[in-house]
């Protein structure tokens, strides 16, 4: 399989809550981007990294997202029958608009890493747009859906077609190793 979704992770007050506590976080960076390239005229977005390489930026959130990972890895191994990696090498949210503009591209290049992508906006129209893109296939961005796949796969954010939203399209990103 390319990718393996897992819906209903955290229920719809749960995103509601969670939202909010990110959309009140003052960590939030302008200048985060889809692809490793310096053109942040044309891709960046807002950005928040929770944690980095084991060190936390953040450690209320840091601890929230571990135990969803918790959550996560318990579901995932129930239904696809194998485990996830368990060391985190990265928490990172990014935050997008009708304005925000992505890029193709693949995490880390290596084979042997795994990025788990969460949709964490309370309410979301599929006619919004957002849309995850992964090797060919599309997947429609649903609160609370998460999309677990190798870190070296290309994919990209999709694009937010309405201009008239009422919260931003925000998607948590997690990557695991086994390193």
């Amino acid at each position: 399989m390319k990718y393996y979704v897992l819906d209903n992770i955290i229920s719809k007050t749960q995103i509601f809550k969670l939202y909010n506590i990110l959309i009140s976080t003052p960590s939030w960076t302008l200048d985060r981007a889809s692809s490793h390239e310096s053109d942040l005229e044309s891709t960046g977005f807002p950005g928040m990294v929770v944690e980095e390489n084991g060190n936390s930026r953040n450690t209320y959130l840091s601890g929230y997202f571990h135990s969803m990972l918790d959550t996560i890895k318990l579901k995932f191994v129930e239904k696809y029958e194998f485990d996830l990696p368990n060391n985190v090498h990265r928490i990172n949210l990014g935050a997008k608009n009708s304005k925000s503009e992505t890029a193709f591209h693949c995490d880390i290049p290596e084979a042997s890493w795994w990025t788990i992508l969460g949709f964490l906006t309370p309410v979301w129209k599929l006619e919004d747009g957002g849309e995850f893109k992964i090797e060919g296939e599309t997947i429609d961005y649903k609160p609370g859906r998460f999309i677990i796949f190798r870190s070296n796969l290309l994919h990209d954010g999709g694009y937010v077609r309405s201009n008239n939203l009422d919260y931003w399209r925000i998607s948590l990103n997690i990557m695991l190793s086994d390193k």
